[in-house]
């Protein structure tokens, strides 16, 4: 697939982030500086640099929704219970658990997602006040 001007800004747009973005995050990034790109084209190439490996799709579970991510190497996240923030961690769970599951089950490309929630820093200071 070659590499067109639109995706090349999509990709520079969910580099540039440490937010985990929404799909609607970064089309509101890129809207501001670029009007003429469309809605359909930064979702399209989202999901065609998900597919490509340059970028992640993260599922996040309950209201935080689904995120893109520039880290695509294997890494959980801890998700603010307040404020929504998502960071990255590295994970601790070790690859073979993919490849026992993978044994056992009979399922292949397995792989897993941790999700930790807590809360942020900047929300325990807010709580405080």
């Amino acid at each position: 697939m070659r590499n067109t001007k639109q995706r090349q800004i999509v990709l520079d747009a969910v580099m540039q982030s440490r937010t985990h973005p929404k799909a609607e995050d970064i089309y509101s990034v890129i809207h501001a500086e670029h009007p003429h790109i469309s809605r359909a084209t930064v979702y399209r190439n989202l999901n065609q640099l998900t597919e490509m490996g340059q970028i992640r799709h993260v599922m996040m579970p309950g209201s935080s929704g689904n995120r893109f991510d520039w880290r695509t190497d294997h890494h959980s996240h801890l998700v603010c219970v307040e404020c929504g923030r998502i960071c990255d961690m590295e994970e601790h769970a070790p690859m073979a658990d993919d490849q026992y599951a993978q044994e056992k089950t009979g399922y292949s490309h397995v792989s897993h997602v941790t999700v930790y929630y807590g809360t942020c820093p900047d929300c325990q200071k807010k709580q405080k006040h």
